[in-house]
C-alpha cells in the first residue's frame, strides 16, 4: 500500500483533517437517525479559529467543493462534519458535506478560505476503508504521528502501524457511539 502526504510539519498546520469514517454501518448517527460517513476536524493550535470559508472536499478539482459557516473552534477542539451529501451547513445544527466519502479511497483535504492552501489532506487518496473503522491521527506530538491500519478481525487484513515524520495524515481504529456535532472524544 502506497500512502504520500504533504510534508508540512504538523506544528505549521492549525486545523487538520484528524479522523474520518468512510463506511459507517452500525456507529455514529445523524440527527435524521442515518449512519452517514464523517469527518472529524480537530485545532492543533493554541488560538481559538474560525473556520468560515474554509472547505472540505474530495476533488482535488473542486477545492471549494463544501465550503463551512462560522464555527469556532476552541484550541484543542474537535469537530465532526458529516460527509453524507445533505448539504447542510447551518451553524447552530449538524454539519453535513454536499459529498459522501469513496471506502475504495478517494482523496480528502480541508483548504483554508482563500480557496488555494490546502491546510490538511490525504492524497492522491485515502486507502481502502472498512466497515465502522475509521482513519484518522492516531498519537502525534510536535513533528510526527503513527500511521495506524485496520486490526485482523476487519476484512483479514493484518495490523499495519508506520512511522510518519513531518506530515499530518495518519490511522487510527475506533468506531464512535455517540453524537455529537462539536466533539467526538
Amino acid at each position: 500500500m502506497v500512502f504520500s502526504w504533504s510534508l508540512i510539519p504538523l506544528i505549521a498546520q492549525e486545523v487538520v483533517i484528524s479522523e474520518f469514517l468512510a463506511s459507517n454501518i452500525s456507529g455514529l448517527t445523524d440527527e435524521d437517525g442515518e449512519n452517514s460517513d464523517w469527518i472529524e476536524l480537530l485545532n492543533l493550535s493554541d488560538q481559538t479559529i474560525d473556520l468560515d470559508g474554509w472547505a472540505l472536499t474530495d476533488d482535488v478539482d473542486d477545492l471549494q467543493r463544501w465550503v463551512m459557516p462560522k464555527v469556532i473552534l476552541e484550541p484543542a477542539e474537535k469537530l465532526v462534519v458529516f460527509a453524507s451529501g445533505k448539504n447542510r451547513a447551518n451553524f447552530n445544527q449538524e454539519l453535513h458535506t454536499n459529498f459522501k466519502l469513496n471506502a475504495s479511497g478517494e482523496y480528502l483535504a480541508l483548504i483554508r478560505p482563500d480557496g488555494i492552501v490546502t491546510e490538511s489532506e490525504y492524497a492522491p487518496s485515502f486507502p481502502i476503508q472498512y466497515p465502522d473503522v475509521s482513519f484518522g491521527i492516531g498519537s502525534v506530538d510536535a513533528n510526527s504521528g503513527t500511521l495506524v491500519g485496520p486490526t485482523t478481525r476487519h476484512a483479514g487484513i493484518a495490523a499495519e502501524r508506520r512511522r510518519w515524520s513531518s506530515s499530518r495524515c495518519a490511522g487510527t481504529r475506533a468506531a464512535r457511539s455517540r453524537a455529537s456535532r462539536r466533539a467526538c472524544a
